[in-house]
Formats: structure tokens, C-alpha cells, sequence
């Protein structure tokens, strides 16, 4: 990672007053490990990420607001609030409710 955005991150974690977790290893491998420890903590079986996927972008096809994970990955659910935006639509988004971003 970037300095820079190492503390974009830490900045917008601690503004959302958010947990974010971090693992040393392969997305599929981490994945699994979050869910796994998610499940022993108690909390629902059902995961879900909130991502920002847009069409076009890699993996995007077929996907919609709500789509299961491949079948190649650990089970959970994508969400896709932006998926049909355009580029302009998401700056838009970001500069009229002044949001932070790391240009």
C-alpha cells in the first residue's frame, strides 16, 4: 500500500466509526478467515460486503444489486449499491455530499 492511502483508509475507518479488518494472505483465503471468525463471534451466518463494483468493471457481468459470491469463493453476499452509475455519477456523488476521496 500507498502511505497516502493507508491513511485515507485509517481516516474514513475511524469517521465511520468502523472496524476494518486486515489479513495477510489471499483475498479467497481472507475471506474465508473473516467469515469463519465472524461465525464465532456469534454474529449471523448470513455476511454481506458492500462493494463498488460498476458494469464493466472486472467480474461485473451477470451481477446485480444483490448477487451471491462465485462460486469459486466462500459464501456471502455482494452488494452493488453503484453498479449502474457511470463515471460521472459517481463524482457527482462525491463532491455533493462533500465526501472524502483520494484522487
Amino acid at each position: 500500500e500507498f502511505p497516502a492511502v493507508e491513511t485515507f483508509v485509517a481516516d474514513a475507518v475511524a469517521a465511520a466509526d468502523a472496524h476494518l479488518f486486515t489479513y495477510e494472505m489471499g483475498i479467497v483465503d481472507g475471506l474465508r478467515l473473516h467469515i469463519q471468525a465472524q461465525k464465532e463471534a456469534g454474529m449471523p451466518g448470513i455476511i454481506a460486503f458492500v462493494l463498488g463494483t460498476r458494469e464493466g468493471d472486472p467480474n461485473s457481468k451477470g451481477q446485480t444489486s444483490f448477487s451471491p459470491s462465485s462460486s469459486w469463493m466462500p459464501p456471502f453476499m455482494r452488494v452493488n449499491p453503484v453498479l449502474s452509475w457511470n463515471y460521472a455519477l459517481v463524482w457527482r456523488f462525491l463532491q455533493e455530499f462533500d465526501l472524502p476521496y483520494k484522487a
